[in-house]
């Protein structure tokens, strides 16, 4: 039976920090092989053991490599949710520990430094040095004759970024082979079938949100496939995408300052002689460029699929932002090829990317592109509904969400029952919109509708249950005759079957019930003696007394500021408790008789 749990334990905090830095804030692990016995599950639980914080979980994990070493990399999709709290009271745990340390002058407080910013002549050596390697690397891969060159049609990318012969490699013509039409080239990384005759599933522009809008469809059917784009430069890309988000791109010819190894060497991560020798490896064992730098040991496997899974997201942001051209998308059952690093969380990446945008939109503009639909009934879009749980929502992003799920409101007054800052709701409303995660109407759908009104009929239906008559009218039993009157005309108005639209007949039964509550609880509370006598059976006479003389204190209290309108509501009340007290109707007549509001 397949192992379902695991435990990833760590010597010290500073390992955990660290591997919460470098991967689990990333929605990566890499367990090794004896945190666990037996075989993994597809799918398991992990506990994280960290010193001072304890058992951190238990953290939904999805296997998605097993190393020859025994250990698994784990993806951890929803790891910000689960372990949020458990990270929280860390940090303050650790903050007090830092603060005890400073004022026992056992550590330096820390030093504020202020952002520096870099040489322009550095700059400039930089993109010079950027420069001259990549005239380097071109030579390099034209030293050899024969050789397939970075933009040719059969060269496709690797899921690395790189070519698909590593970089200098001979095909099997230069290695000293035999010229023979029939022999198949050298072919290495990521292969893309032929699809021009398949019908594409999607297809569309890149322009005025085409490309946001396509990505969206395929996160919210949660498909695998590839996104075919053709630019209007002549490049063409290849998207690999699976459950939903992509994990690889390929392009036709290869984009340089895209290649892993260009984009470690533009982050400061690897040098020149670094990079020259990973091709130099390349070459000689016939690997890929991110296996040369984990033999280099310049990066770990774990490191690897971390970083694969940032070049990954970075050329998906750059064609969303820069593409411009057609595109198409074809579902298939299975990628041509394996992948390691999990898929980009398309949801999480485009909703902070829009709230940015939002929060740069000048003056009133932001308003200007929400009243299309200020007025509008709001509800979630059904068939995106998944994608709210890969959004990375914060705790009161979450909250507004509920409350669109579970009431059936206008954009407008939203706005008054959002946790959110005015500001950062509309911000919220712009980026949902532009993600389609929102369908708007003139008026409540049908399944709203009944929704809705069976909540409120069944609320007050539990209500009735073992109620008072006091209860079942909603008024205090202090209450006075006209207010009951008025409480009993609303509610048989509010609970009425012509004040719905065409209810079920089940409902429609259930609402004549409680109309014959209403009538039954009047007609005790109507009567002055039937009213008072009910009153004893539900309440203590010492309360009773209690209750009228404190009602008597607060009426003298309005006289003497002449509020009329309190002071003779206080004695009335006082007086229906107590009805033959002269004492309280002397003092009503004197509370009436007050010259004030």
């Amino acid at each position: 039976m397949a192992t379902r749990r695991a435990t990833r334990k760590y010597s010290d905090l500073v390992s955990f920090f660290a591997d919460l830095e470098e991967h689990l804030s990333g929605g990566f692990c890499l367990l090794p092989a004896d945190s666990f016995r037996g075989e993994l599950a597809p799918e398991i639980k992990l506990d994280l053991m960290v010193p001072v914080a304890g058992r951190i979980g238990p953290i939904t994990a999805q296997v998605v490599q097993r190393a020859p070493d025994g250990s698994v990399g784990l993806q951890l999709p929803d790891f910000e949710i689960e372990a949020g709290k458990s990270l929280q009271k860390l940090d303050r745990t650790v903050g007090r520990v830092r603060d005890y340390l400073v004022e026992s002058g056992q550590l330096a407080p820390p030093v504020d430094v202020s952002e520096s910013v870099a040489d322009p002549a550095v700059v400039a050596e930089l993109e010079a040095r950027i420069s001259e390697l990549e005239v380097e690397l071109a030579n390099i891969r034209s030293a050899t004759p024969g050789e397939q060159t970075a933009g040719a049609p059969d060269a496709p990318l690797s899921a690395d970024g790189a070519t698909d012969s590593p970089a200098g490699a001979p095909d099997q013509a230069s290695a000293g082979e035999p010229d023979d039409d029939e022999a198949a080239p050298l072919v290495r990384g990521i292969p893309v079938p032929d699809l021009s005759r398949i019908e594409p599933d999607l297809e569309g522009l890149t322009e005025a949100a085409g490309l946001r809008n396509g990505v969206m469809a395929i996160a919210g059917g949660h498909m695998t496939g590839i996104l075919s784009l053709q630019e209007e430069s002549g490049v063409v890309r290849y998207g690999f995408f699976s459950a939903g988000g992509p994990v690889a791109w390929r392009s036709d010819p290869v984009q340089e300052r895209e290649v892993l190894g260009m984009l470690l060497l533009q982050a400061g991560q690897i040098s020149k002689e670094q990079l020259k020798q990973s091709l130099d490896l390349m070459q000689e064992k016939g690997i890929r460029q991110g296996e040369a730098f984990i033999e280099q040991g310049i990066m770990s496997f774990s490191q690897l699929i971390m970083v694969l899974g940032k070049q990954s997201e970075f050329i998906f942001q750059r064609l969303l932002e820069n593409a411009k051209g057609t595109w198409t998308f074809h579902k298939m059952r299975k990628l041509p090829e394996a992948f390691l690093p999990p898929p980009v969380r398309v949801g999480a990446h485009l909703f902070r990317t829009l709230l940015v945008e939002a929060k740069n939109l000048r003056g009133g503009e932001l308003a200007e592109r929400l009243r299309p639909h200020i007025n509008s009934y709001i509800q979630l879009d059904e068939s995106r509904k998944r994608l709210f749980k890969d959004m990375g929502l914060r705790k009161q992003e979450r909250r507004l969400i509920g409350i669109i799920a579970e009431r059936t409101l206008r954009m407008k007054e939203l706005f008054s029952m959002s946790p959110l800052s005015r500001q950062n709701t509309a911000g919220m409303f712009f980026a949902l919109v532009e993600l389609g995660m929102l369908k708007f109407g003139d008026r409540e759908t049908r399944g709203r509708y009944l929704q809705r009104v069976s909540a409120d009929i069944a609320r007050k239906k539990r209500q009735l249950i073992q109620s008072t008559h006091f209860d079942v009218l909603e008024v205090h039993w202090i209450s006075l005759p006209d207010e009951i009157e008025s409480a009993y005309k609303r509610l048989k108005a509010q609970f009425s079957p012509a004040a719905f639209d065409d209810l079920p007949a089940e409902l429609v039964e259930v609402l004549e019930r409680i109309q014959t509550r209403f009538d039954d609880g009047y007609e005790v509370l109507k009567d002055n003696f039937q009213r008072r006598e009910y009153r004893k059976t539900l309440v203590e006479e010492f309360m009773i007394v209690q209750s009228a003389q404190l009602l008597a204190r607060k009426g003298e209290m309005a006289i003497m500021r002449n509020d009329r309108r309190l002071a003779t509501s206080c004695f009335a009340k006082a007086l229906e408790l107590q009805p033959r007290s002269g004492e309280y109707r002397t003092s009503l007549q004197r509370a009436r008789a007050v010259q004030g509001s």
